[in-house]
């Protein structure tokens, strides 16, 4: 194994073990020493990939919004408007398909042990992709300003994906990106008739 392969490896051992410790007590808790001494690592090791366990929580933060992001960043500014059913569903099948990549790492971020501003620069970075369309205008719905508009479906979109992070874990990638896309294109009062019937 070459030094770059080894350092990458430690690199991810340490995230790793961040993430298992953080599921059963608060990330701001947690200790360099906790972190070294599950990896049988000397502190020093540590230190030579992170500055401090703040510096380590954000390296994994960060890794886990760059796993969305690169589902949603090539998408066109558009993409809500002129994308086919099955086109939708694929961004939904990607978005769901990262987060299950890392599902746990999700899970203790979201969780009550994790960091609570996760959620809001996890929101913060792809509402630039989801619907930047929106943020300028709306002639479509001249009573709903496009920053309501926007704010829904990013709200129902993070809404659904954190339900199923923290509550319906069972679920397959393939559900939730159903539920996500039907979300999209019907109200919640369409839906909840629909399930009385």
């Amino acid at each position: 194994m070459t030094k770059r392969m080894t350092f990458t490896a430690t690199h991810e051992r340490i995230l790793a073990a961040i993430v298992e410790l953080a599921a059963t007590k608060p990330l701001r808790a947690l200790t360099v020493t906790e972190v070294t001494q599950k990896l049988a690592l000397n502190r020093g090791t540590f230190y030579l990939h992170f500055v401090d366990l703040p510096a380590a929580i954000t390296a994994l933060e960060t890794e886990l919004i760059a796993a969305l992001t690169v589902v949603v960043q090539p998408l066109p500014a558009n993409w809500l408007a002129t994308f086919s059913p099955a086109q939708e569903q694929a961004v939904y099948r990607a978005l769901t398909t990262a987060i299950k990549a890392k599902f746990t790492a999700y899970q203790v971020l979201l969780g009550e042990n994790g960091d609570q501003q996760f959620i809001l620069k996890l929101r913060q970075q792809l509402k630039r992709y989801i619907a930047p369309t929106l943020a300028t205008g709306n002639t479509g719905l001249p009573d709903v300003p496009s920053s309501f508009l926007r704010e829904l479906i990013i709200g129902g979109l993070f809404d659904i994906l954190v339900f199923w992070v923290l509550h319906e874990p069972e679920l397959s990638v393939a559900q939730v990106a159903a539920i996500i896309y039907q979300s999209r294109h019907r109200s919640p009062a369409q839906l909840v008739l629909q399930s009385l019937k």
